[in-house]
């Protein structure tokens, strides 16, 4: 009965008419690129936020958000033993909530202390931080489970920073990564994602990407833009319904 609706992707606008719905406009999901972006810090107040919040020194890959049933985060944990044995000392943080936790943590007393990280949210601000400070992002879709067409916000806020995205799962967002260059989308594989893994702790910092990943970002998924397209759409349908 909606005059018009607004899908984050071409997945859910299918659905949508199959539902039944009339006129559907896709308007992506958008990240602040206020709070998440590539800034330049000194080593000096790099050091200082590593130290009030727990950031390694070393190199470390991050996931940052809920971690589900759906999500199957679980995949990076289990990459684990073979990432170590190729670049020793590597770390993987978690920083979050989700139902995979407790399977995440029995994941993480297998393994040498410090190796998985399991952390609580944070504020954005200090998320912003994680990210930037990370080799790269794990963000996955596991298969099969009716969330294929999603396109999970974390992709969006790494990028934001400037973080290099490992992408493990079908969907939108592995499009993305792998056509704009904005880091690695594997197959939702234990294997390929620790060789992914590995190449992503043991690359070589790249400031020009970061800057690239964040003006992708702000071009075509920045909340400021997407709210824009959002708002275009229902202007539209009230100059048509209030003359």
């Amino acid at each position: 009965g909606a005059a018009a609706v607004i899908a984050v992707s071409d997945g859910v606008a299918d659905r949508v008419r199959e539902l039944g719905a009339r006129t559907v406009h896709i308007v992506p999901n958008g990240i602040d690129t206020d709070t998440f972006c590539v800034r330049d810090p000194t080593p000096e107040l790099t050091q200082a936020w590593g130290a009030r919040y727990g950031i390694p020194d070393g190199p470390f890959l991050l996931y940052a958000g809920t971690a589900s049933e759906w999500q199957g985060a679980e995949i990076f944990a289990e990459a684990m033993p073979a990432v170590l044995e190729q670049v020793p000392g590597a770390r993987l943080i978690f920083l979050g909530q989700g139902s995979s936790w407790p399977t995440l943590q029995r994941i993480a007393n297998r393994l040498p202390a410090g190796a998985i990280e399991l952390k609580s949210l944070v504020d954005p601000d200090i998320a912003a931080a994680w990210h930037r400070a990370a080799a790269a992002a794990v963000v996955s879709v596991k298969p099969g489970l009716g969330y294929d067409f999603a396109y999970p916000t974390k992709v969006l806020a790494a990028l934001a920073c400037g973080t290099a995205v490992i992408y493990a799962g079908p969907g939108p967002a592995a499009s993305d990564v792998t056509g704009q260059d904005l880091g690695e989308a594997v197959p939702y594989d234990v294997e390929a994602a620790g060789s992914a893994m590995v190449r992503a702790l043991l690359a070589d910092r790249d400031d020009e990407a970061a800057l690239r990943r964040q003006q992708w970002v702000r071009g075509y998924r920045s909340v400021a833009g997407t709210g824009r397209a959002a708002a275009e759409v229902v202007l539209r349908r009230v100059s048509v319904l209030v003359p």
